[in-house]
């Protein structure tokens, strides 16, 4: 029936989004590690496999939290839920994901830095 067929995409869902969550946070603590690493003598090449791999992990950060809002969004549509405080619970689950500092956020000042490194040729 209908009623069975949402709740089995449903459950697939939560598993999605639980795993999205896992790589949000894989992602974001690579990141964190991959800035804060302090070296000294680097070469051209060092600092462009670098990027690239920062560009890499920072792509597949961004494709993590899509993933888990987009998973959020599935969860309303398949249990018909457009309660105001349901609604509102999903946004706030997003956002705390998203934004929480338990996850060691990602300094955005040394992400630019780096970018900026790599296109200026330096």
């Amino acid at each position: 029936s209908n009623s069975t067929f949402r709740n089995t995409q449903y459950n697939k869902t939560q598993d999605i989004e639980q795993e999205a969550e896992h790589n949000i946070d894989f992602y974001r603590s690579m990141l964190s590690g991959e800035l804060k690493k302090k070296k000294f003598l680097v070469s051209k090449l060092d600092v462009k496999k670098n990027m690239q791999k920062l560009i890499e992990n920072f792509s597949n950060y961004r494709l993590a939290i899509y993933i888990y809002a987009f998973a959020s969004y599935l969860e309303i549509i398949l249990l018909e839920n457009f309660n105001a405080d349901f609604l509102k619970s999903i946004s706030e689950k997003i956002a705390s994901v998203i934004l929480s500092p338990s996850y060691a956020p990602v300094s955005l000042e040394l992400l630019f830095a780096s970018v900026f490194v790599v296109f200026s040729g330096i």
